[in-house]
């Protein structure tokens, strides 16, 4: 996910909610959902009850580059797999 983020005139280290952080980084918010339940994503409530998740940006950029996945060439495949042909 190489999304240029969208200027939404906050400060680039502000907080997100997740709809926010959905829309900049073009992840569904149940995902976001889902990774802040598993423990996965770094994430703050903030407010009464369950609270409204906040998200920082940088927490954000961490987990994507912690769980990148790497496509490897066809050449490697070859390596690995022997050639299917």
């Amino acid at each position: 996910l190489d999304a240029e983020p969208v200027d939404s005139g906050k400060p680039t280290d502000a907080p997100l909610t997740v709809k926010e952080a959905a829309e900049q980084y073009g992840i569904p918010e149940r995902t976001i959902y889902a990774l802040c339940k598993d423990g996965q994503l770094v994430h703050h409530r903030v407010g009464t009850g369950r609270g409204r998740i906040m998200l920082k940006p940088a927490d954000v950029d961490r987990h994507l580059q912690q769980n990148r996945v790497e496509v490897q060439s066809d050449s490697e495949e070859d390596l690995i797999f022997g050639s299917l042909d």
